[in-house]
């Protein structure tokens, strides 16, 4: 992995911004033998729900703009997820959640319109079967994508279902390549004609007709600066990726300052990244060792958008 050529500088466009990634649960009602088995066996909650929130409490006074991330396991699993995003954008803050929309669709609608966005996830060894009109109604609520798993070895109900959600106008469909992770049961292997509509279809569909956004979410954009001191407004993070330049190993970076990471167990980390200890647990407030500064780095690869796009610089 190698350093961005010819950027010196990350910077936020909007201070005091806060992006949370927060793993809510780590349940799933799903059996897909590409995810590991952890997920299957989970225990959905590990923390106090009734001190969880003194954490958030904290956080909102700290903060003038928080946008959270929330994913799970399934987080629609959990108790506690409809009062969690209540509180949330009660608060004026924005939410962005990953679901597999396994709850009813009245579920759903009670929620949608507090969030910024819903990335739904299906999942073609698992299906359900009323998944496409959750979409339909939910799609009209808050701006939706559908990143649907394209299972090789469910390989015509994958296509079948996409050419199905490629029809409604309000919803990115995004056909998304399974690489193997974490230690799921099964490797994962395309024949040549999948690879080729893989490749094919590689582009994700955009919506036709966008969901007006009932809040917009906080703005984390951020602008690159270059050597030779001009500024890239609208840095993208993807391009970096793309170009394996996200080693910014030797930089300081303000992780744990404008990033969050909560792990399913409770415990808060300052990044997506494994960098240093954990700063405390979210059922325990008041022990909460919040950082103060920003701190060198000492990955060799940034592997998250999210932690891409932070303040930092040489």
């Amino acid at each position: 992995m190698n350093p961005p050529e010819d950027i010196i500088a990350i910077k936020r466009n909007v201070p005091n911004v806060m992006v949370v990634t927060w793993v809510i649960n780590n349940i799933c009602d799903r059996a897909c033998a590409y995810c590991p088995p952890k997920l299957h066996n989970g225990s959905n909650h590990n923390y106090k729900w009734d001190l969880a929130k003194e954490f958030w409490r904290e956080l909102i006074n700290r903060y003038e703009n928080i946008h959270v991330s929330i994913a799970g396991g399934e987080p629609s699993l959990s108790p506690h997820l409809k009062e969690a995003i209540d509180m949330i954008w009660d608060s004026g803050n924005t939410i962005g959640l990953t679901t597999n929309l396994t709850r009813k669709l009245r579920y759903f609608e009670s929620i949608a319109d507090k969030c910024s966005y819903i990335g739904a996830s299906y999942h073609p060894s698992s299906p359900d079967t009323e998944f496409i009109n959750k979409v339909s109604a939910i799609q009209h609520l808050t701006p939706t994508t559908v990143r649907l798993m394209m299972d090789s070895n469910h390989w015509d109900h994958a296509v079948e279902t996409y050419d199905r959600l490629c029809k409604l106008t309000k919803t990115r469909v995004e056909p998304v390549r399974i690489l193997d992770w974490e230690n799921g049961s099964n490797p994962h292997t395309y024949t040549q004609e999948q690879n080729t509509w893989l490749q094919q279809h590689a582009a994700t569909v955009e919506a036709q007709d966008h969901q007006p956004l009932t809040r917009n979410p906080k703005d984390f954009t951020v602008s690159f600066e270059h050597a030779d001191g001009t500024q890239q407004p609208q840095g993208n993070a993807n391009s970096l990726i793309s170009l394996n330049q996200t080693n910014f190993s030797g930089w300081q970076c303000s992780l744990g300052l404008e990033s969050l990471f909560i792990h399913h167990t409770g415990r808060i980390r300052k990044a997506n990244c494994d960098q240093g200890d954990s700063i405390g647990y979210i059922d325990r407030a008041a022990d909460v060792k919040w950082p103060v500064s920003a701190e060198r780095c000492e990955q060799t690869m940034c592997h998250c958008v999210t932690d891409i796009m932070m303040t930092k610089h040489l």
